[in-house]
């Protein structure tokens, strides 16, 4: 599907279509059952998405600057890849696993 050489990244359309046109259904489905809603529920559910949404992209912004900061081409050959440095990273890409 996809080769693994970064960054010259290619892929086979054709490989995606069906996952492609399962989810455009989806999509469809989700938008036609949120037509369906009373309007309040309809501004109920798009402010829980926007906030689900926000907190997922705040968890990526978080690890996509820590990345950059502290592991990225001109510091591979003094970083290594650790099993502590793993985990912070999970932690700032799963928002709810954070230690409060």
């Amino acid at each position: 599907m996809a080769t693994t050489h970064y960054p010259d990244f290619h892929y086979d359309k054709r490989a995606l279509e069906d996952w492609e046109f399962e989810f455009c259904l989806n999509s469809e489905c989700l938008a036609g059952r949120f037509d369906a809603l009373p309007m309040a529920s309809q501004k109920d559910a798009t402010i829980d998405l926007m906030l689900s949404e926000a907190i997922k992209t705040s968890g990526s912004s978080f690890l996509l600057v820590d990345v950059r900061k502290n592991w990225h081409p001109q510091k591979l050959a003094n970083t290594l890849l650790t099993h502590e440095l793993l985990g912070k990273w999970q932690s700032k890409a799963v928002p709810e696993q954070r230690s409060k």
